[in-house]
C-alpha cells in the first residue's frame, strides 16, 4: 500500500505513515483491467445431511405403521414406566433417614489457653513492678530527700533576703536622717553667717545705758516651753517701750504692763529658725536688737 499524502510504499495494514506522519484511509480495491471478463455468481454449495435446499419442498408427516392383529387403528403402546437409572430409587421407595452428625465435645482446651496467657501476663508484670522497684526505688527515695533538702535551703535563703531587707530599710531610715542632720547643718551653718554678722553690729542688745537687754543673742529649741530676758529701762517712768518682729520661729510676751527699772519678756519658740526682735522706746527714740535662735 502506499501512502496518499507522500506517496511511499508502506507495509500492508499500516494507519499512519511512518514517514510523513499523515494518517492513512482503506484504499479501494484495485480495478480489474479493461476488456477482462466479470467474475460470475458465486455457486451454492449442496445442502448437507438433514437439511433442505432452497426452493425444495418441506417433507410430510410421516406415516404411521398399520396395527398388528388384535389392535385397533390409534391404538399406540403407552410406553412403560422408565428403570431408574444410576442407581436412582423409585419415586415411591422410603428415603433413608440421614444420621445426624456427631457434634464436637466441648473440650477445656480455649478455657485452660486462656488461663495460660492470664498467668504469663500476671508473672510479666509481677516482674515489671519489681524491676522498677529495684532499679528506681532507690532512685526515688533519693530525688525526694534531695528536694526536700532543696526546699529548706530555698526557706533559709527567703530568711536572709528577708533580714537584708530589713538591715536595708533601718539604713535607708538612718541615710534619711543623716540626710535631714546635714540639711540642718548646712542650714545652721547659714545661721552662724548671720549670727556672726549680728553679734558684729553696734545695736546687738544694747541702745544706752538707760535701755538695754540682759542678752542679745538667745538660743532655744522647739522642746523647750519659754526662755526669757529682762529688759532695763533706769526707772523712765513714762517711757512706753514697743517691739517689731523679723521671722516667726518665736514670739515674743512682755511679764507685766507697767514696771520700774527693768521688767521680764518672755520668748516663746514656735520653730526652728532665726527671729530678731527690734525693741524701742518713744523717749529717747532709742532702739536695739534681740535675736532667737531656734533648733529642732
Amino acid at each position: 500500500m502506499r501512502c496518499m499524502n507522500c506517496g511511499r510504499e508502506l507495509p500492508e495494514g499500516s494507519r499512519f505513515c511512518q514517514y510523513c506522519g499523515g494518517r492513512l484511509t482503506e484504499q479501494a480495491p484495485p480495478r480489474p483491467p479493461e476488456g477482462a471478463p466479470r467474475p460470475g455468481p458465486i455457486p451454492t454449495p449442496p445442502p448437507g445431511p438433514g437439511e433442505r435446499a432452497e426452493g425444495a419442498p418441506r417433507p410430510g408427516p410421516i406415516p404411521t405403521p398399520p396395527p398388528g392383529p388384535g389392535e385397533r387403528a390409534g391404538d399406540a403402546p403407552k410406553p412403560g414406566p422408565v428403570p431408574p437409572q444410576g442407581g436412582a430409587q423409585p419415586k415411591d421407595a422410603p428415603k433413608p433417614k440421614p444420621e445426624p452428625e456427631p457434634k464436637p465435645k466441648k473440650g477445656g482446651g480455649g478455657k485452660l489457653a486462656f488461663i495460660i496467657i492470664a498467668a504469663v501476663l500476671i508473672a510479666a508484670l509481677a516482674g515489671l513492678n519489681v524491676y522498677q522497684y529495684a532499679a528506681f526505688g532507690s532512685t526515688a527515695q533519693e530525688s525526694a530527700d534531695r528536694i526536700k533538702q532543696l526546699e529548706g535551703e530555698v526557706s533559709s535563703k527567703e530568711s536572709e533576703i528577708n533580714s537584708l531587707h530589713g538591715q536595708i530599710d533601718t539604713l535607708e531610715s538612718e541615710a534619711l536622717g543623716r540626710e535631714n542632720e546635714l540639711s540642718a547643718l548646712r542650714t545652721r551653718s547659714g545661721w552662724l553667717d548671720e549670727i556672726a554678722e549680728f553679734i558684729d553690729d553696734y545695736d546687738a542688745g544694747y541702745a544706752t545705758d538707760y535701755f538695754r537687754a540682759s542678752e542679745a543673742l538667745i538660743v532655744t529649741t522647739t522642746a523647750d516651753y519659754l526662755e526669757s530676758f529682762t529688759l532695763y529701762t533706769e526707772y523712765n517712768l513714762g517711757m512706753t517701750v514697743s517691739y517689731e518682729t523679723e521671722g516667726s520661729s518665736a514670739t515674743l510676751e512682755f511679764a507685766e504692763d507697767t514696771w520700774g527699772s527693768s521688767v521680764e519678756l518672755y520668748v516663746y519658740p514656735q520653730s526652728p529658725g532665726i527671729t530678731i526682735f527690734t525693741l524701742s522706746n518713744d523717749l529717747y527714740y532709742d532702739s536695739f536688737r534681740v535675736m532667737v535662735v531656734v533648733t529642732e
